[in-house]
């Protein structure tokens, strides 16, 4: 009914952090994201996407948006604008010669893979693309990309025509996420979210969450998490883990397979939690991610590198 005192206070905080004129209060980063796409194509039925190869959305969100209408998707091999100039020359050149109403949308997720995007790639892209195409960001980890920067997450926002920023992934709140733009686009935006079962007469307690989220832990407690993914990678190495990226914030990802050769992933996950009480979720050895938060501590971290070296060295024991 929209007329919850907290979750008001909530969309007004983040649409000013943000510095757009409105924000949506969603259940997660993929409604949020859905909604945004749904709300820039309208009626449209050629729909057409860009955005980079492995982003989240191409991974784990496109057939949801495709329930209704197909989308076409273009992908560029990275975040530069040389890419993603050659992804929307394709795009355009694509949808124009079928000569039906359409509407394109440009996607950039920052961080991305843990990875933060460069302001003035940003900037590049947003200068380069016509009013015609909107701008969307995947900021569900703009906390964390403003943390490392120090750059405030309204000037990320005024790059783009809508972001999504998620309250859980980066400040730890228990559930939701938000999308923000101009107050016209977010109305339809809520429009669009009842009808995919979005609408919850009791958001207020998990706003209130969320409130405290963004109180107590950002910045800091951000910096604090790539203080600690820092700290975990370090203790990965020791025990001979590859290091795959340079830790820019929360996220570490490692090569474990020459620590596992031969090793089935579901019987790796079964022994971790039934013998060391760890829960891990893993499908390849070679490229293994590890997310810092703000319940993991250093101790925390120390018995996650013994227990994988312990573990490596029982199978290499065993194989003798």
């Amino acid at each position: 009914f929209d007329d919850d005192p907290t979750v008001h206070a909530l969309e007004h905080k983040i649409a000013s952090l943000v510095g757009h004129e409105a924000a949506l209060f969603v259940v997660t980063g993929t409604m949020s994201n859905q909604l945004a796409m749904l709300t820039w194509w309208g009626n449209v039925k050629d729909r057409g996407l860009v955005l980079a190869k492995n982003a989240h959305i191409e991974m784990y969100e496109l057939k949801g948006l495709e329930r209704q209408e197909p989308v076409h998707l273009f992908t560029a091999q990275n975040q530069t604008l040389e890419h993603i100039r050659n992804a929307l020359t394709k795009a355009k050149q694509f949808l124009n010669a079928k000569g039906k109403s359409h509407q394109l949308v440009l996607s950039l997720e920052n961080t991305f893979h843990g990875s933060v995007m460069d302001i003035e790639k940003m900037r590049e892209i947003r200068e380069y693309l016509p009013p015609s195409i909107p701008l969307h960001l995947d900021g569900s980890r703009i906390w964390n990309a403003s943390a490392k920067t120090g750059i405030p997450i309204k000037t990320y926002g005024s790059l783009v025509d809508s972001m999504n920023i998620c309250l859980s992934k980066g400040l730890g709140a228990p559930i939701g996420s938000m999308l923000t733009g101009p107050r016209d686009y977010i109305a339809r935006a809520k429009a669009i979210r009842y009808e995919c079962g979005g609408g919850w007469r009791q958001a207020g307690l998990v706003a209130a969450a969320a409130l405290q989220a963004v109180q107590d832990h950002f910045p800091e407690q951000c910096k604090r998490d790539h203080e600690m993914a820092q700290y975990l990678a370090d203790q990965l190495q020791s025990i001979g883990a590859k290091k795959l990226n340079e830790v820019d914030t929360n996220m570490v990802f490692v090569d474990l397979s020459h620590m596992f050769p031969g090793q089935d992933p579901e019987e790796f996950v079964k022994t971790m939690e039934q013998d060391y009480g760890i829960k891990v979720y893993n499908e390849d050895f070679k490229s293994v991610r590890f997310v810092a938060h703000h319940q993991i501590s250093q101790e925390a971290c120390r018995e996650l590198a013994s227990a994988l070296k312990h573990l490596a060295q029982a199978q290499a024991d065993s194989k003798r």
